[in-house]
């Protein structure tokens, strides 16, 4: 199977990077790299002349949300947090 490249050529495309979120107290773990909506954003060679094999960010999809939104950042917190381990797939 292939995967994915990771496209590192802008600071906003870094992926992968250490959670800056605290791993104890009440915040412990709450980070958009453990939330079910964040998901992959890949590039298009009709919106951004890449291939769509090359990742370009993070998507949050979270419901309440009108439509989805590119650009999100790998790391941070908003209202909309829900951990992975909700998910039912």
């Amino acid at each position: 199977m292939l995967l994915p490249q990771v496209d590192t050529t802008t600071p906003e495309t870094l992926i992968d990077t250490p959670c800056p979120h605290p791993t104890e107290g009440p915040l412990a773990g709450m980070c958009c790299c453990t939330c079910r909506y964040r998901l992959r954003d890949f590039h298009h060679p009709t919106t951004t002349g890449k291939s769509i094999m090359i990742q370009r960010g993070w998507i949050c999809a979270y419901p309440e949300f009108e439509g989805v939104h590119s650009g999100w950042p790998e790391h941070g917190l908003c209202e909309g947090w829900t951990p992975l381990e909700s998910r039912n797939d």
